[in-house]
């Protein structure tokens, strides 16, 4: 790969945790690219710089516009078709965490749900109750709206907290000099003093 030291690091390791995410490590590194250039490429100009076949190119532009990650664009004067990110990162974190809700927990949600709608015999019980309580950790997650993923990706968490029971943290980190006192898992107080 012909690429500046920064962009070829950053290529390569997206590449890498891209299965993290559920893409190949094609379209990993084919985002990151995109991602990092200042104008859009087309599929030829892709497969130079990532020295891929065309045909590489072509499934992981597809897989990553399925994620809506990749866009297509259009270039006066050249007929073919040239791809790019979205340009604001909070808008990529936001389809990030509603693909990843999309692809992950409402399947496991819904095979939740049907495998509870009975009555679970004597053995299943405690297998039973388990699973009621994945569903109902899930349940939130699941019927989040997406514009909280993209006010999180902004820095703005207006969002009711996930779990039952749990706080939100406070918008600031406390002033140096202060005492902080927070209720564990558990529900015992801890204090903490916050020094320089």
């Amino acid at each position: 790969m012909d690429l500046p030291p920064l962009t070829k690091a950053f290529v390569l390791h997206v590449g890498e945790m891209s299965a993290q995410w559920g893409v190949s490590r094609s379209a990993g590194r084919l985002f990151a690219l995109l991602f990092l250039l200042p104008r859009p490429l087309n599929a030829d100009e892709i497969s130079a710089k990532l020295e891929i076949a065309r045909s590489g190119v072509s499934l992981a532009l597809k897989e990553l516009r399925a994620w809506r990650l990749v866009e297509l664009q259009h270039t006066a004067g050249d007929r073919r078709e040239h791809y790019a990110t979205p340009d604001d990162v909070a808008t990529i974190l936001a389809i990030l965490a509603e693909e990843r809700r999309r692809r992950g927990i409402e399947p496991t949600l819904a095979m939740l749900r049907a495998a509870l709608c009975g009555q679970p015999n004597a053995t299943d019980r405690f297998a039973a109750a388990r699973l009621r309580e994945m569903r109902d950790l899930l349940e939130p997650l699941a019927n989040r709206p997406p514009a909280a993923d993209s006010a999180r990706a902004n820095g703005h968490d207006d969002t009711a907290p996930l779990v039952r029971g749990a706080r939100s943290m406070p918008p600031a980190a406390p002033a140096l000099g202060t005492t902080t006192v927070a209720l564990s898992s558990r529900g015992k107080r801890s204090r903490s003093k916050h020094r320089e």
